[in-house]
């Protein structure tokens, strides 16, 4: 049985800015690990708000932004 994750404004927030901050400039590689300091949350919980914000983990959503971006500038 499927149950459903509620986030709350303050986790959906911090997930936006640091959506922000990553694709601000995709050439600085910033880990889940210094995030999740930055932000006063462990690296478990900034990794599952990622997941159930973004619907992707953490590296593959930003993997793909990546290869988004490259392919733009070909």
């Amino acid at each position: 049985m499927k149950t459903d994750t509620y986030f709350t404004r303050s986790q959906i927030a911090m997930v936006k800015e640091a959506e922000t901050l990553i694709l601000s400039d995709l050439t600085t590689r910033i880990t889940a690990k210094e995030l999740a300091e930055r932000f006063g949350v462990s690296e478990s919980s900034f990794k599952f708000y990622v997941k159930g914000i973004l619907g992707d983990n953490y590296l593959n959503y930003f993997r793909k932004k990546r290869m988004e971006k490259a392919v733009e500038l070909l």
